[in-house]
Formats: structure tokens, C-alpha cells, sequence
């Protein structure tokens, strides 16, 4: 997967943004509890919109992956129970549903690290691949669940989508390389 810097945080975001409209987070009593968020027009705004908030898999100087949640277009996020909104969070996997976590790891192959109480992941290899069989005509991110079901004498390996599409492959509809 590419990363991108953020020049403001120490972070590198890489990935398509999924939507989410709750998060699971640590209350002060120290028990999860669901939190609705949204993408808010003002900082002081006290109500939450029907925008969803936007969650895009961050990587920090470790290696770490977590998820970095903003408002849309990286506009302003409003928490529910909070009085005001702010730029952006940075949570866990386990604070997202698990349809928003699906649809962000598709497209790197990974492995899941417990830290200090909370679920991240580390990225296996670094370059970004493709996965295509000898008998389909589609290609795969890594992480995809049908490229899963590829065999090992079957499976073809790309290093640019553009060299799978050279190749006579076209894009897969779920994971959508």
C-alpha cells in the first residue's frame, strides 16, 4: 500500500476512507461504550449531523496501524456526549464496527498486535502487490477474501495494477484495487 505523509501529524495515511457513524471507545469510568460521530461544520457545534465521519488506516513511526478518524473531506469531526468538535482521532481497530474494519484492511495483507489493551496491526510487507489466479481474469488486493481462496499454483503475483492490467486482468468488484 502507498502511504502518504501528514505534515501536521507524525502519521502516514494510506487507503481508501470508509464511513463510519459510531465508534467504540473507553469512557471515564473505564468500560467501551458506543459514541456516534459525524462531520461538524463549527467547532463549538453542539448537534451532530447526518454526515458520517471518515476513518482511513494510519500507520505511526513504529509501524503501528490504527485508524485515523476525521470529519469528511477532513473537516471537522463532533463526537456525541463531547461539547465541542475537533480535527481528527486516533483509535484503535477494535473502536470500529466490523464492516468499517473489512473494508479498510482489504488492501494490505496484515497481522493483528494487542498493545497495552488495544488491537492494532502491522503491515507484513511493505510494497504494494496484486493477486490474480491463472484461471480468472480478475486481480486482487492481498488482503481481499477471494484472493484468500487462491492456490499456490494458480496464483500470480503483480507489482503495479497497471502491470496486471497489461496482463489481461481487469479489477476485482469487492475489494476494487
Amino acid at each position: 500500500m502507498k502511504w502518504k505523509t501528514l505534515s501536521h501529524l507524525n502519521l502516514r495515511v494510506g487507503g481508501k476512507p470508509a464511513l463510519l457513524k459510531t465508534l467504540g471507545l473507553v469512557d471515564g469510568l473505564g468500560s467501551w461504550r458506543r459514541h456516534r460521530v459525524s462531520t461538524a461544520s463549527e467547532y463549538f457545534s453542539r448537534r451532530l449531523t447526518k454526515t458520517p465521519a471518515w476513518g482511513r488506516l494510519a500507520k505511526d513511526e513504529q509501524g503501528r496501524i490504527g485508524v485515523l478518524v476525521t470529519g469528511a473531506h477532513f473537516g471537522l469531526l463532533k463526537l456525541g456526549g463531547l461539547p465541542h468538535a475537533q480535527s481528527h482521532l486516533f483509535v484503535s481497530l477494535d473502536a470500529l464496527s466490523k464492516k468499517a474494519l473489512r473494508r479498510l484492511l482489504i488492501p494490505i495483507n496484515y497481522e493483528l498486535i494487542q498493545d497495552q489493551d488495544v488491537v492494532l496491526a502491522r503491515e507484513l510487507e511493505e510494497k504494494a502487490y496484486y493477486l490474480a489466479s491463472r484461471l480468472s481474469v480478475r486481480f486482487h488486493y492481498p488482503g481481499c477474501p477471494r484472493a484468500g481462496s487462491i492456490s499456490l499454483k494458480n496464483r500470480v503475483l503483480f507489482s503495479t495494477r497497471e502491470e496486471a492490467m497489461e496482463a489481461g486482468y481487469f479489477p476485482d468488484s469487492l475489494c476494487r484495487p
